[in-house]
C-alpha cells in the first residue's frame, strides 16, 4: 500500500536562534567559491548545541560573514550552505526565488512531449540537500539531509504557489530515514499534499511513454537526468543490435528500438 498522508507542519521546527560557525581557512576558502558544504572536521567552533535544520552562519577569522545554510549535528556534512557571500534569510520567501530561479533555467525543457524533469537539483540550484522531479502533475521531493525537514512545510507552500501541482510526495534518503531526528512516518516515503498514486505515475519523455514508480524505485522512480543519453542512444541505434545491462526501467532499451535497433 502507498503511504498515508502526512501533515509536513507537524515537524520540529527550527530554533529562532541563529548558530555562529566558525571554521578552518580552507574552508573559508572554499565557501567563498561556492561551495555548499561545511564538513564536521572543518569546524573549529560552534556558538551553542545546535538542532536539525537550525540556521548556522559561517563566519571567518575576522568575523566576517561566508554563508548560512541548515545545520545538522548527525551528519559529516554539518552545515548545507544555501546563502553564499551576501547575508539573506532562509525562509519561505527565499525558497520561493530558488524555485522560481529553477523553472525558468528549466523553461524550454516542458513540452508536450516531454513531461517530466528535474525541477530542483539541489546545491545546483541553491537548496544543498533537496531535490524535486516533477511528473507531469505529481511532485517527488527527495531530502538528503533530516536538516530540511523543519522547513519541509515551507517548501512545500512554495511549490504549490508556483507549479501547483495534484499531489506532493517526499522521499527521505537511508541516512535520514535511519536517523533519530526522522519520523518512522516517513521511512517509506509520505503522501504530502493530495491523494496517494496510483501504482506508477505515467509521463512522456520525447513522446514516449513510462511509469515512475517514486515509492518502490531508484531516485524518485525514474533517472530523469539521463534523457540526454537516452535520445543519444535512439538517435545512433539505427540496425544495431543493443544489449541494455542494468536496465531499470529500460528507457534505454525504449528509445533504442524507436532508434531502429
Amino acid at each position: 500500500m502507498p503511504p498515508a498522508l502526512f501533515d509536513p507542519s507537524t515537524l520540529r521546527t527550527a530554533s529562532p536562534r541563529r548558530l555562529a560557525v566558525r571554521v578552518q581557512p580552507a574552508a573559508e576558502r572554499a565557501l567563498r567559491s561556492g561551495h555548499p558544504w561545511v564538513f564536521e572536521d572543518s569546524i573549529t567552533s560552534v556558538s551553542e548545541a545546535g538542532g536539525h535544520g537550525d540556521i548556522a552562519v559561517v563566519f571567518d577569522r575576522a568575523d566576517r560573514f561566508l554563508a548560512a545554510g541548515l545545520y545538522d549535528p548527525e551528519s559529516p556534512i554539518r552545515v548545507r550552505a544555501i546563502v553564499h557571500g551576501e547575508p539573506d534569510e532562509i525562509c519561505r520567501a527565499l525558497f520561493r526565488r530558488r524555485i522560481a530561479d529553477a523553472l525558468g533555467r528549466r523553461a524550454n525543457v516542458a513540452s508536450a512531449q516531454t513531461t517530466a524533469f528535474r525541477v530542483l537539483n539541489g546545491a545546483g540550484d541553491g537548496m544543498a540537500g533537496l531535490v524535486a522531479d516533477l511528473y507531469e502533475r505529481t511532485l517527488v521531493l527527495e531530502a538528503f539531509t533530516v536538516a530540511w525537514l523543519p522547513h519541509l512545510a515551507d517548501v512545500v507552500e512554495a511549490f504549490e504557489e508556483l507549479l501547483a501541482p495534484e499531489r506532493i510526495l517526499l522521499l527521505v534518503a537511508d541516512r535520514v530515514a535511519h536517523g533519530d531526528a526522522c519520523p518512522s512516518d516517513l521511512g517509506e516515503g509520505a503522501v504530502l499534499r493530495g491523494a496517494a498514486p496510483p501504482d506508477g505515475v505515467a509521463f512522456l519523455e520525447t513522446g514516449l511513454r513510462f511509469e515512475a514508480h517514486p515509492f518502490r524505485g531508484h531516485k524518485t522512480g525514474f533517472y530523469l537526468d539521463q534523457r540526454a543519453n537516452r535520445r543519444r542512444v535512439g538517435a545512433e541505434s539505427r540496425d544495431a543490435r543493443v544489449l541494455n545491462v542494468f536496465s531499470y526501467t529500460g528507457g534505454f532499451s525504449v528509445h533504442a528500438a524507436r532508434g531502429g535497433a
